[in-house]
Order: structure tokens, then sequence, then C-alpha cells
């Protein structure tokens, strides 16, 4: 069973007033990982909203324990997620309940350090990292997704080119011509084929690299 609403906002620019219609549903009985989303996007928002407040008060203590109680249930959240059946989205679900904990724990502790005590800028520092790491992971997420979105067509084309060579591949002159290269590279470790048998496969040889970056790459990849 499950109801839905309709919803009217407005936004207010300088110059006009614009109309538009919002749609929400409302389920009665949610899955176990759509009830966990929803909970780890309430607790993110009231860990945003604490921090943010608590850099205004004098008394920090109910402010602490407040969070101390959020704590707990970002706990709980990980038995919500061991009910998701689905393998690849309890570990999503996994990744994002650790994200949450961690954030909570670091904000405890830099509470800790000043509940009776001054706020340094070096603690305010702590606490802005704590509150907008999410959202810059987000928007680095949606960075890295349109451009798997755009590569995945380019990927798609070479695979197809790839293939089409294989199939006109002259293996007795390549042999001839290349004899030197293909005694010098031997044979593939994983699949024990040379150079001319993985062309006709339309496969390759490759070389791993270990590259280590740091997220400002992904704004501007000249970083790396």
């Amino acid at each position: 069973m499950h109801q839905v609403e309709g919803l009217t906002a407005y936004l207010i620019s300088k110059d006009d007033k614009h109309e538009f219609a919002m749609t929400y549903e409302k389920v009665d009985d949610p899955s176990e990982d759509i009830l966990l989303k929803a909970k780890l996007q309430s607790a993110n928002q009231k860990i945003f909203e604490l921090i943010q407040r608590v850099q205004k008060e004098n008394d920090r203590n109910k402010s602490y324990e407040e969070l101390k109680g959020i704590d707990t249930q970002v706990d709980a959240f990980v038995e919500l997620t061991m009910k998701v059946k689905d393998r690849e989205l309890r570990k999503e679900l996994m990744e994002k309940v650790q994200e949450c904990k961690s954030r909570t724990v670091q904000v405890l502790g830099v509470l800790r350090k000043c509940l009776n005590g001054a706020m340094t800028n070096a603690h305010i520092a702590e606490l802005n990292d704590c509150a907008f790491k999410a959202i810059r992971k987000q928007g680095a997420q949606k960075k890295l997704d349109e451009r798997a979105m755009k590569n995945d067509a380019i990927f798609k084309a070479n695979d197809q080119k790839l293939k089409n060579m294989g199939k006109n591949i002259d293996e007795a002159k390549l042999r001839e011509q290349h004899k030197d290269l293909i005694d010098m590279m031997g044979q593939c470790p994983m699949s024990c084929c040379d150079i001319i048998e993985l062309m006709q496969q339309g496969d390759c040889m490759c070389l791993a690299l270990d590259i280590s970056r740091s997220e400002a790459v992904i704004s501007d990849p000249t970083k790396l």
C-alpha cells in the first residue's frame, strides 16, 4: 500500500516568482535498502546542521550528547545493512554507513577537545571539513560518472575496431616482418599467447602501474 500526493513550491528570484510542481511517494513498508538510505541521509543532515550550530554555542554539552545519540543510531545501521540481500548493494550501503560513522567519530573527537574551553580556528576548520567532505565527494563522484558515460562510447567503438582488425590480420606476413619483436616480447604470462595471437583475439599485453592521486585531480587532471 502506498499513496502519492502533490506538492507545489515556489522559487523566488529578484525579478520574478517561478512556480513548479513536485511529487513525492509515501511507502508504508519500504525495503531495507530504501529505509537505510533514508536514515543515513537523515543522520548526515543532522550532523551537518549540528556542526553549523555548535560553532555559535557557548555550552556545547547538549550538542555533544545529541551527537553521541546519532553515533548510537549509526551503529544500529550495520544490522540493517546485513539484512539487504543483494551483495553489491549491501557492500555499497556498508561503505556509506562506515563513512557516516567515521564522520561522527571525527566530530565527536573535535567537540571533546573544546567542551570546556574556547573553540579555536583549528577546531572550526576540522568541523567544516567534516561537514563539507560529503558534499565534495558527491560532486567528485558526479564528475567521474559523467566521464565514465562519455568514455563508454569511445571504449565500445575502439573495441569494435579491434575485433574488425583481428579478422583481417595476415598472420604469416606479420610473423615474418616482426619476428625479432615477437621473440623479444615473448608470451603473455596469463594467456600464454604471443603478440600476434593476442591481436587476432582483439587482446593485448598490459603493463600494470600503481598510481596514487589526491581527490583534487578529479577536478583538475593536470595535477596528476
